[in-house]
C-alpha cells in the first residue's frame, strides 16, 4: 500500500501537534506541582514558627498574625506539645475576621 504524499504530511503535522501538546501539559503539570511544593513548604515553615514560638511563650493573638496559621492549627500544634492555649476575646474576634 503506497502512502500518498498529503497522506504522510497530515501524519507529521499530527505528530508535531501531539508533540506540542505533550510538552505543553508536562510544563503545566511540572508549573502546577511546583506551585503546590511551594504552597506546602510555606505552610510547613509557618507551623514551625508557630511552634517555636508556641513553646517560648508568646501569645497566641502574635503567633496567628506573624505566621499566618489558623486557631484550629495552633491548638493542634499545642495539643501535640502538650501545652494549654491563652484564648482571649480578641483571639476569637482576630481568627473570625480572617476566615
Amino acid at each position: 500500500m503506497t502512502e500518498g504524499i498529503g497522506e504522510i504530511m497530515s501524519g507529521a503535522l499530527i505528530e508535531t501537534q501531539v508533540r506540542k501538546a505533550r510538552d505543553e501539559g508536562i510544563t503545566l503539570g511540572e508549573a502546577r506541582g511546583e506551585k503546590k511544593g511551594e504552597a506546602r513548604g510555606e505552610k510547613k515553615k509557618g507551623n514551625e514558627i508557630a511552634e517555636a514560638m508556641l513553646s517560648d511563650g508568646k501569645p497566641v493573638e502574635e503567633i496567628i498574625k506573624y505566621t499566618g496559621v489558623s486557631l484550629t492549627t495552633l491548638q493542634e500544634i499545642a495539643d501535640r506539645l502538650g501545652l494549654t492555649l491563652t484564648i482571649t476575646e480578641e483571639t476569637v474576634e482576630g481568627e473570625s475576621k480572617s476566615e
